[in-house]
């Protein structure tokens, strides 16, 4: 077995054409592992809609993902059969090249274990929203820090094939409150011997929904949490990488994202309170920590939602 995709299940609303996109690939020396993580949806129903040999269905006995996602990502990856991995989502799509590009590259270069295309954003209705920044062929283990960490470029999970014996070695996914930033760790860590190759096409279509993790803002303190979590975990990682390099052009990019990361997280934790609701951000507040970064943009939300209560109060007494 060549590829394992594995689908942690537990919307219905894309499944299917999720399911459809994986099926239609050119590359079809894979397994597609569906684990429905005793969604309260028909995934079964939807999975056996598809008569498929190459799927593999199973179901969790309880609902791992709302305790834990990345333990959810790792229960699917366990019965993973392949040489790679792909960890696919339940309403994103593939284009049909999108094995059988990543694979060569694989094949080609075997002293890497992480690959990747460019990404189109869509919407619910399928419609196109635009396309991820083009990233280098090649990036060192530094450069694909730098992208991410510090300039902030668009990744996400269901984009990356991975080597599956590295993965397992590396421990599988990296563990953070509701696997914020958990995938970003993991592909640091993949990375970290031999660097990323990348595909300039667009292989791979990431919906923009309510639905998605990154727009959900009640669980504003796991996040908040998982942040800080990630500032001391990157600063390790970047002193590890840093004891193992030889290229001075690399040190220097290390120190560089070694004194900017820090503001780069605070600035992500200054969009969730920027967009969650008052009662969401006040609940979080003690769960601020790791600088004045993340306190300003507490104090700056909370001042939003203070003037646009005023101006609104303001409207009304003119109205009258």
């Amino acid at each position: 077995m060549k590829v394992s995709v594995v689908l942690p299940a537990w919307k219905g609303k894309f499944l299917r054409e999720a399911i459809g996109s994986i099926l239609a690939q050119t590359f079809s020396d894979f397994e597609l592992l569906i684990v429905d993580d005793c969604s309260p949806e028909d995934i079964r129903g939807i999975v056996n809609s598809f008569p498929d040999p190459r799927i593999r269905y199973s179901r969790n006995g309880q609902n791992i993902g709302a305790r834990d996602l990345a333990a959810a990502w790792n229960k699917a990856m366990e019965n993973a059969r392949g040489e790679y991995a792909v960890l696919a989502s339940d309403d994103d799509l593939y284009e049909k090249d999108f094995l059988s590009t990543l694979v060569a590259l694989a094949d080609e270069h075997k002293d890497i274990s992480l690959f990747h295309s460019r990404v189109a954003f869509i919407d619910s209705a399928g419609l196109a929203l635009g396309l991820s920044e083009e990233r280098p062929e090649y990036e060192t283990p530094a450069e694909f820090l730098f992208s991410r960490a510090v300039k902030r470029n668009w990744q996400f999970a269901p984009e990356f094939l991975f080597r599956v014996d590295r993965f397992r070695a590396i421990g599988g996914f990296v563990s953070f409150p509701r696997a914020w930033y958990s995938d970003d760790a993991t592909w640091l860590k993949l990375a970290f011997e031999g660097g990323v190759i990348y595909s300039p096409r667009v292989l791979f279509r990431w919906r923009k929904s309510s639905d998605n993790i990154s727009s959900l803002f009640s669980d504003l303190e796991d996040k908040l949490k998982a942040g800080f979590l990630y500032k001391r975990w990157i600063h390790e990682y970047i002193n590890n990488l840093a004891a193992e390099t030889n290229s001075e052009e690399d040190l220097k990019i290390l120190k560089l994202a070694d004194s900017k990361v820090d503001g780069e997280i605070d600035h992500m934790a200054f969009w969730l309170f920027h967009n969650a609701k008052f009662q969401d951000s006040l609940r979080a507040f003690h769960h601020i920590k790791g600088g004045i970064g993340v306190k300003a943009a507490f104090a700056y939300s909370m001042f939003k939602i203070f003037l646009k209560k005023l101006v609104a109060l303001v409207s009304r007494r003119i109205a009258k």
